[in-house]
């Protein structure tokens, strides 16, 4: 009577830490990911979204599957495209509507990863986003480029 309940708490612990470990994967490559946009190394390079993603966030995540990952990353100039435009999470994920500008000197950026993940048991069934069963780890940050002297790049989406 008391191995089944034990078991299933067992099994939703290593559910729940997989999940803490995974997410923080992605995470840590969003932070590390905004670092190199705001230094200006990826402008600098002319690094296209394909290849900021395979070079810089890729190499960062272990144990996930990088074709799976969808990444976001674009200008941000007023409050009004912020609130109006970048609707692409949280019940929305579409990597048809992704952007790809890392902007020039002293622009607002904003970087997002999403990464879909099959519910593994029905302890997550809530937390789906779409009627696939899949839900997401997600991850965003927002900062200013330093001052490195490009100017914008004139790419589209910019």
């Amino acid at each position: 009577m008391v191995s089944l309940p034990f078991l299933a708490m067992i099994i939703c612990i290593i559910e729940v830490g997989v999940d803490f470990l995974f997410f923080s994967q992605i995470d840590y490559a969003t932070h590390k990911a905004a670092q190199e946009i705001r230094s200006g190394s990826v402008q600098m390079q002319n690094l296209t979204a394909t290849q900021f993603k395979t070079n810089v966030i890729c190499p960062k995540i272990t144990g996930l599957t990088c074709s799976s990952l969808q990444v976001n990353v674009g200008v941000v100039r007023n409050t009004y495209e912020w609130s109006a435009n970048w609707t692409w999470w949280p019940n929305t994920v579409n990597p048809a509507t992704a952007k790809w500008c890392p902007g020039g000197a002293a622009d607002t950026i904003l970087i997002q990863l999403a990464y879909p993940v099959p519910l593994a048991s029905m302890i997550w069934a809530g937390a789906a986003s779409n009627a696939n069963r899949v839900r997401y780890y997600l991850s965003a940050a927002a900062f200013r480029n330093d001052p490195f002297g490009l100017p914008a790049p004139a790419t589209a989406g910019c």
